[in-house]
């Protein structure tokens, strides 16, 4: 119910701006300069929203990548801006008609190769989420021309025989066939949006938002001009029951399409056998049969498929193993059976959808889809009708209780579409158990729709308005507006109507010939120059930016992470940046400690940035500095270079084993959809190489290791770990959040609340000790170990043992890793693993992975920047975690956990402070919590952890960055990593 209030809400704000535009164009169009003004102005929004519009397809909302894409390609939004503007201009004329038609041919021509153009281009900066550039720029194409081609035929078709309409019985019937005549192409553009599989797979759908709008606007309008209010509610109810059964029906003809599909195949099969594999269809995979069963063709199970029930709600359905099993194998093998009871088993959605083993992009379109044509419904509805309403208001003396009846007849209709759809998400989450509901909660979301959603509907609107206008007018005024032609009324309006000289009629007033005013054509050639020459002006602009920010390597994709450093002009100064030691390059860590973190806030993190040599040189020493394969150098206004770069991540799909590792805040598992980059390898090396590797490395850290937190620092922790202390074990929600009785059972290692004296602290402080070996500079007083760091790491002084856990990472088809760039171990006794969130040194490489020893663990990824918010204190810290968008990995004893693309990048990692529990022999135990409070896992004495961190593989002959697309499942989030180097 919350979720159908706020759609309503939502569309009440989004609906409110737009409403304004009918009374303007109105009263515009009585002025000469005034209505010339306002139709340009009209044009300009139009474009840009259709601009933020489009290029949300593929970027998303988020303002710099839209910029950025904008500027990319200037040349392309400058010729589809002059066209437009163009003909616009010319249909203004009717004594151009001739060039206007020219014109307007040649912008459709235009528009029919710019915009496969645009999508082949960008499909090349993500091949992460396009495999198949061909068909995604297909799809892509019909999906955004169709609308626009269906909104002349859909006109032409419904608004004279919706202006012919009288009575309230004709104007229901015509709704209800308009409609109808409208739903194969609604249909079919839906469906196809929700059974891609290429692109952004979060920002796909909002390319149905204009096909909804225009198919809904001829019966909103129509059922705004009844003027019986029973006849509203009775067309309002079978609109609501259209929508309500159609949405219902979504999944069975989705399953129905690929049984069909699949039984034609089969027979095509049986007739004309044909070695190789069938293709998924639309994100439906076909589950191979087991070896009990009859075999079955196999299907491609690229990317982690996953069955309905723990896609929805995030746990198993069945309680038992051999239940779901069970029902598996009866999915696969309804389908061998006779015709009309395979027909008869799509009705069992949830076999269904185990038997073809649904895909979460699947799911998630289905959702985003639903959501977005409830929301484009219920804005198309309050808009117009508050356009009535208003209009009604300004061409009428104002009055209160008429004012009053159609803003309750409105309640009304929204409530009879808000009782539907509310019966829509009880049907699909509680019977069907789809995961309709559950991406509201995630950051992004509901503002990416109705970002998009606004701008859609201004695009419509703008373009429609003189139309909407008059349509209102002759609704309310039909003796003085009926037979008032568009081009009577809006002179000015730049239009795609074919230009015709119209007669003037009003009532009985004699019909005389209308022309336009003596100014108009001057005034629309003058506001046609002024805005070409603002365009030249911006494209000018854009083009001198843009000149050093071309690619050096074409197959380079775009999504890519930032360095920046400021260029100094003396050539001294560049030497002296790239002459001094790693001494003045680093700063001391200071008393932070973590698993392979950064040794300095400032250089040890970003590495040092090149400032001389030529642009070849200073990209290759990024590659190199950074251990990544492509790169490339962008010159910003204020003098810096910028330098982006883009790791690989051809690594495995995420898999069962993975999603059972990582649970949310709320202890749900978190799917492959929203996995940020995280795998497990569980025993990933046997008890006796366990044994091997603990025995040699305790030798070397006794050579080389050092102590983290000493002297100063460890009364500083000594002292937060004072305050840190957690509620007791068995807690409400409230608890957690707002803090418990610390006296009450659970407390944090080290202490309990009560305070302590110096010397108490300095007795506890002791049993704090962590000690690391790497070869990485980070301390005066560190020995570092003999493999050494980044370019200069000697895989030849690498312990055995570790050679062979090293040898098996790249031996493993699972990961596709290059040179090793660094190994730091790290050893922690008395129970105490806190690691701080942080994200390890970029020139680490790309590719890391961490195996446990000795003590199992939880590790939290968090993000860097939370919408939410990030805590910072230690006692909350340990109750809720760093934020609630937290990802908790379940890291046992022997396990490999890798981490890649954002959880490398753009997610801090860290251990949270264990929680002491009593015993039943009244013993402390030092436990870790997953996912929940509840959720508690004992820790062991001592744990020890190897970090390998790897380079991009400079072998591979793949395309740059190519990745599964698993790996892009939060794209939505950009890094953008700012170094300044200062001057020396």
């Amino acid at each position: 119910m919350q979720v159908v209030i706020l759609q309503v809400l939502f569309a009440l704000i989004l609906a409110v701006p737009l409403v304004l535009a009918v009374p303007l164009v109105w009263k515009g169009c009585e002025s000469n300069m005034g209505g010339v003004v306002i139709d340009f102005a009209r044009i300009a929004i139009g474009w840009s929203g259709f601009v933020v519009w489009f290029v949300a397809l593929v970027e998303g909302c988020r303002p710099r990548r839209i910029l950025r894409r904008i500027r990319q390609l200037w040349a392309l939004w400058a010729i589809t801006v002059a066209a437009h503007a163009i003909a616009r201009s010319l249909a203004i004329s009717p004594q151009l008609t001739p060039i206007y038609l020219i014109s307007f041919a040649l912008e459709r021509a235009l528009y029919t190769v710019i915009i496969p153009w645009f999508f082949w281009h960008v499909s090349r900066d993500m091949p992460g989420v396009v495999k198949r550039r061909m068909l995604y720029t297909i799809q892509m194409t019909f999906l955004v021309y169709t609308p626009w081609a269906a909104s002349h035929v859909w006109g032409r078709l419904f608004l004279p025989k919706a202006e012919g309409a009288t009575t309230d019985s004709e104007k229901t019937r015509l709704a209800v066939v308009c409609l109808l005549s409208c739903f194969p192409l609604v249909a079919t553009v839906n469906g196809l949006c929700r059974k891609m599989r290429d692109g952004p797979p979060l920002f796909n759908y909002c390319v149905i938002f204009p096909i909804v709008l225009i198919s809904l606007i001829v019966p909103r309008f129509l059922q705004a001009e009844m003027t019986a209010l029973s006849y509203k509610i009775k067309s309002s109810l079978l609109f609501a029951l259209y929508d309500l059964l159609g949405d219902l029906a979504v999944p069975y003809a989705d399953m129905l399409h690929a049984k069909i599909i699949r039984m034609c195949t089969r027979i095509r099969d049986s007739r004309w056998p044909k070695a190789g594999d069938t293709a998924g269809l639309h994100g439906l995979s076909e589950t191979s049969g087991s070896s009990e069963t009859t075999r079955t063709r196999a299907t491609s199970t690229k990317g982690a498929a996953l069955f309905i029930n723990r896609a929805g709600s995030g746990e198993p359905r069945r309680s038992s193993s051999e239940i779901h099993q069970s029902v598996m194998r009866a999915g696969r093998m309804r389908s061998t059976t006779s015709g009309p009871s395979s027909m008869t088993s799509v009705i069992d959605l949830q076999s269904n959808f185990m038997a073809y083993d649904v895909r979460p992009r699947y799911l998630r379109a289905l959702s985003d889809q639903t959501h977005a044509y409830n929301q484009a419904e219920s804005l198309i509805l309050i808009f117009i009708n508050l356009s009535l309403i208003s209009m009604e208001q300004l061409l009428s003396p104002f009055s209160l209780s008429r004012l009053f009846e159609r803003l309750g007849g409105l309640c009304l209709l929204v409530a009879i579409e808000m009782a539907c759809e509310v019966i829509l998400f009880m049907v699909s989450v509680r019977l069907h158990n789809l995961p309709i509901l559950r991406s509201q909660a995630e950051p992004g979301v509901l503002t990416f729709r109705l970002k998009t959603l606004l701008a859609a509907t201004a695009v419509f609107t703008a373009l429609w308005a003189p139309y909407i206008s008059l349509f209102v007018l002759r609704a309310l005024q039909p003796a003085v507006y009926g037979p008032v032609r568009l081009r009577e009324l809006c002179p000015f309006s730049a239009h795609p109507v074919l230009p015709k000289p119209y007669t003037r009629s009003f009532g009985n007033a004699a019909s005389t010939k209308m022309s336009l005013p003596w100014n108009a054509a001057p005034l629309s050639a003058k506001a046609t120059a002024v805005l070409a020459t603002g365009a030249l002006l911006v494209c000018r602009r854009a083009l001198r930016r843009s000149q050093d920010s071309r690619r050096s390597d074409p197959d380079a994709p775009s999504s890519r992470r930032f360095l920046s450093c400021s260029r100094f002009p003396p050539v001294a100064h560049c030497e002296k940046l790239h002459n001094h030691d790693a001494k003045d390059s680093h700063q001391p860590l200071g008393d932070e400690e973590d698993e392979g973190s950064e040794p300095s806030r400032s250089a040890g993190r970003h590495g040092r940035l090149p400032v001389h040599g030529t642009r070849e040189e200073r990209v290759a020493f990024i590659r190199r500095e950074y251990g990544v394969k492509h790169a490339e150098e962008i010159e910003t206004e204020d003098g810096k270079l910028r330098y982006s770069f883009v790791p690989q991540f051809r690594h495995r799909p995420f898999n069962d084993t993975d999603q059972e590792r990582l649970r949310d805040m709320k202890g749900q598992p978190v799917p492959a959809l929203m996995n940020p980059g995280v795998r497990v390898e569980p025993n990933f090396v046997s008890e006796e190489e366990s044994e091997a590797i603990v025995k040699e490395l305790k030798e070397i850290i006794s050579k080389y290791g050092i102590d983290h937190l000493a002297g100063q620092g460890l009364r500083v922790f000594a002292l937060e770990e004072e305050m840190s202390v957690p509620p007791p074990h068995k807690t409400s929600t409230a608890t957690r959040e707002e803090g418990g009785d610390p006296e009450a059972g659970a407390s944090v290692m080290n202490g309990d609340a009560k305070g302590g004296s110096p010397t108490d602290l300095e007795a506890k402080s002791s049993k704090v000790n962590m000690t690391r070996v790497t070869g990485r500079y980070e301390s005066p007083r560190q020995v570092r170990a003999p493999w050494g760091y980044a370019e200069d790491f000697d895989e030849s002084k690498v312990p055995p043992s570790l050679r062979v856990v090293v040898d098996r990472i790249r031996s493993s088809h699972d990961y596709h890793v290059g040179a090793l760039r660094d190994i730091t171990i790290n050893y922690r006794h008395s129970r105490f693993f806190k690691l701080d969130a942080h994200v390890d040194p970029m020139t680490d490489g790309p590719h890391v992975f961490i195996l446990g020893l000795l003590s199992g663990t939880v590790i939290t990824f968090s993000p860097v920047d939370c919408p939410t918010g990030v805590r910072k204190n230690p006692a909350q810290i340990a109750r809720s975690s760093w934020t609630d968008s937290d990802i908790d990995c379940l890291f046992r004893l022997r396990s490999l956990v890798s981490f890649s693309g954002d959880a490398r990048y753009n997610l801090n990692h860290g251990i949270r402070a264990g929680v002491e529990v009593l015993q039943e022999n009244g013993e402390p135990l030092v436990c870790d919590w997953w996912g929940r409070l509840e959720n508690l896992l004992p820790r062991r004495e001592e744990r020890l952890s190897i970090v390998f961190a790897f380079a991009d593989c400079l072998d591979d002959k793949d395309t740059a960055g190519e990745r599964n697309s698993n790996d892009v499942s939060k794209e939505t989030r950009e890094a953008e990593v700012q170094a300044t180097t200062t001057h020396q």
